[in-house]
C-alpha cells in the first residue's frame, strides 16, 4: 500500500517521454508501508536510452524511515494529509492507526496513534475522521456451555446474536481530530448516526460515511435500504 504526497510544482511534474525534462530534476515522493516499518520514497524523472529510444523513467533518489509497523497484520491503509505534512496509517485488522508529521527540522514524529478501523483526511485542512470499532465481545465460559443447546434453537440462536451485534454497534463511532503542529485535538468527539452502524469512511470536502442499518431485533437490512449513504 501506497499514498504519494502532494506535488509542489504539478507544471513542472508534468513529463512524459515526448517531453524534455527540464533544468532541474523533479522530485515526487510517496509513502509505502513496506515490511516492518513505513516509508517515504523520493523518486525522480531521468532519461535512459531503451534500445535506442530515449525514455522519461523514475528513478528512486532516497528511502528514508518514518516509523516502525511491527506487530500490525492484515492489509494497511496508506494516507497523507492535504497539505503533506501528515501521513497516516491505519490497519483495520489490527484496529490500529498512526500518523505521523514531518517537523521543520525535516524529521518525522508520530503526533497521534489509537484505535480504528478505517480513517479518511479532509480535502483541504488538517483534519482526519476516524472509525472505531472494538472488537466482537469474547463469550464467558458459561455462554459457551449453553452455545450447544442454543445453536439447536434458532430463536435462541437468532436472539444471542443480536445482542452481540448491538453490542458492537453501540460501540462504533466516528470522531474528528484537527492537527496543527504536534498538537492534536478532537473537533467532533461523535457523528450523530440516527443509530446507524459505520463500516467505513470517505475523504473530501464533506465527510462520507457508509453505513449499515439493523432492524429493532438487530437483523441486517437487505437491499437498497443497505447501500452506503452519505
Amino acid at each position: 500500500p501506497a499514498a504519494p504526497l502532494p506535488l509542489r510544482n504539478l507544471a513542472a511534474a508534468h513529463v512524459s517521454p515526448t517531453t524534455r525534462l527540464p533544468r532541474e530534476p523533479v522530485a515526487v515522493s510517496y509513502v509505502a508501508h513496506m515490511g516492518d516499518a513505513i516509508w517515504m520514497v523520493n523518486c525522480t524523472a531521468v532519461e535512459q536510452d531503451m534500445g535506442g529510444v530515449k525514455q522519461v523513467v523514475p528513478q528512486v533518489v532516497s528511502q528514508e524511515p518514518l516509523g516502525p509497523a511491527a506487530g500490525r497484520t492484515g492489509r494497511a491503509i496508506v494516507g497523507v494529509s492535504a497539505t503533506g505534512e501528515y501521513v497516516s496509517v491505519c490497519w483495520p485488522a489490527s484496529r490500529a492507526y498512526v500518523v505521523h508529521y514531518r517537523t521543520l527540522a525535516g524529521t518525522w514524529q508520530q503526533v497521534d496513534s489509537g484505535l480504528a478501523v478505517d480513517l479518511a483526511w479532509h480535502s483541504t485542512r488538517n483534519m482526519f475522521a476516524v472509525l472505531e470499532e472494538p472488537p466482537p465481545p469474547a463469550p464467558s465460559s458459561s455462554k459457551s456451555k449453553k452455545w450447544g443447546a442454543r445453536k439447536e434453537d434458532p430463536k435462541a440462536a437468532a436472539a444471542e446474536a443480536a445482542v452481540l451485534a448491538a453490542a458492537v454497534a453501540g460501540a462504533t463511532l466516528v470522531r474528528i481530530k484537527s492537527l496543527d503542529g504536534l498538537g492534536v485535538s478532537t473537533a467532533c468527539q461523535q457523528v450523530a448516526l440516527s443509530g446507524d452502524v459505520p463500516v467505513g469512511l470517505h475523504g473530501g470536502p464533506l465527510l462520507g460515511v457508509a453505513l449499515k442499518r439493523l432492524t429493532a431485533s438487530g437483523a441486517e437490512l437487505s437491499g437498497e435500504e443497505a447501500s452506503p449513504v452519505l
